[in-house]
């Protein structure tokens, strides 16, 4: 964007006091310091004429709703790797697990394995929290379609459980679930066997995933995110002492969660941490575009500020919340994990604290300058949802308040 000759004598009276900014929220006047600056530049700057103010009002608003919707998939999704898993059902959420393993072949130059060694068994361990349910089982089926983690269906092969007991046994802290021979024998291979495919080039990578779900526990579980795949075997034919060798490489681990009661949530603009259920606030931005419509290039207007604000839903409480500005509404959860992970540079996500019943203010600025120059959108969508926090973890909220833009656009 271009800015006109008027912006530089400008800029140096907005160094001695201070104006506005895309990080500072505006007064509700639109000439704050303009009559300081304009007795310094009398000949030079009217800044009536250089500024417009957009003030939003609840009548821009089209809806205020939450997703997931009825349909949508991939919501819930929390990465596990390096953290906990956290299984389990509290009041009318419920979380399940899921880990992958991928073999790398024993290839000629890496070879771990004799021909001739016997297999024994191929076991999954898992480390339990400290803090863990007195007596709890956890049902292991063979998937590798992991979005079936909620709800195994026929296609997925239950296995085994794993039984936790009393955690003052410390000797008791992990656990493993038994694989049927027909899945060790095909694992084993996976890891041993040079398997080259020669159309590509390359060696094959197997790939075994689990899905774990809680089917006897007194309150929630939470595993490491990091479990091990071991392989028990004998060497060769002469050594009669059994070997373990930890196989395959942990390739995904995730736990999901989702709201049992989930259609009585979606039309309400609730927060959930377990489900990543997100508040949506539809808007009608034709008159924010209209502020500058009038304009020969509206592209060369300029936001200079952009604030949402916010307002705790209830008192007494901190909530750490993402927000993203969005043209459209997402129903899938995978693009909307992507956008508010800043994977889309158009629309930046932040993140805020909000304490209380406390109004808060957010910048969005950048986003809101993009769409100007860009393409401005007709509608825009405001996502609010909790942050990444394993504090966090079953955390709900229900927006009370709709949140409405003030935005200052500086015109040549």
């Amino acid at each position: 964007m271009r800015k006109s000759k008027w912006y530089c004598p400008l800029a140096a009276g907005i160094s001695l006091g201070v104006l506005f900014s895309c990080s500072k929220f505006i007064d509700d006047s639109t000439d704050l310091g303009g009559n300081v600056i304009e007795d310094i530049y009398p000949d030079k700057v009217t800044l009536n004429k250089h500024f417009r103010e957009y003030v939003m009002d609840s009548s821009a608003l089209v809806s205020a709703s939450s997703l997931p919707a009825p349909g949508d998939r991939m919501f819930g999704v929390h990465a596990a790797t390096g953290s906990k898993m956290v299984m389990g059902i509290k009041d009318d959420e419920r979380a399940a697990g899921y880990v992958q393993f991928v073999c790398t072949p024993d290839t000629g130059s890496t070879r771990r394995n004799a021909p001739n060694d016997t297999l024994k068994e191929v076991i999954i361990r898992f480390v339990r929290d400290t803090n863990f349910p007195s007596v709890c089982r956890i049902a292991a089926w063979y998937s590798n379609d992991r979005s079936h983690a909620l709800n195994p269906t026929s296609s997925d092969v239950a296995l085994d459980t794993m039984s936790f007991l009393d955690t003052a046994h410390s000797n008791l802290k992990d656990s493993i679930f038994h694989l049927p021979d027909s899945l060790t024998a095909m694992i084993f291979k996976a890891c041993t066997t040079s398997n080259r495919d020669s159309a590509r080039a390359h060696y094959v990578r197997d790939t075994f995933g689990f899905i774990l779900s809680v089917i006897s526990c007194d309150s929630l579980v939470r595993l490491n995110g990091n479990p091990q795949m071991a392989i028990r075997f004998r060497r060769g034919g002469t050594d009669s002492t059994d070997k373990y060798v930890t196989y395959g490489s942990l390739n995904v681990s995730y736990y999901y969660g989702e709201d049992i009661t989930a259609d009585s949530l979606d039309t309400i603009p609730a927060l959930r941490y377990a489900s990543k259920r997100t508040a949506v606030f539809h808007y009608d931005a034709v008159k924010l575009w209209e502020t500058t419509s009038d304009m020969a290039d509206p592209r060369r207007a300029l936001f200079v500020s952009a604030i949402f604000s916010l307002q705790g839903p209830k008192a007494g409480d901190t909530l750490n919340v993402r927000y993203l500005l969005w043209h459209k509404l997402e129903s899938d959860g995978t693009v909307l994990d992507s956008l508010f992970a800043g994977k889309n540079p158009q629309s930046p996500p932040g993140t805020v604290t909000i304490q209380g019943a406390a109004r808060t203010l957010v910048n969005l600025c950048p986003t809101l300058r993009w769409y100007e120059q860009n393409d401005p959108s007709p509608v825009l969508y405001l996502y609010l949802r909790f942050n990444e926090d394993i504090n966090q973890v079953w955390k709900k909220a229900r927006w009370n308040t709709v949140p409405l833009l003030t935005a200052m656009i500086s015109v040549p």
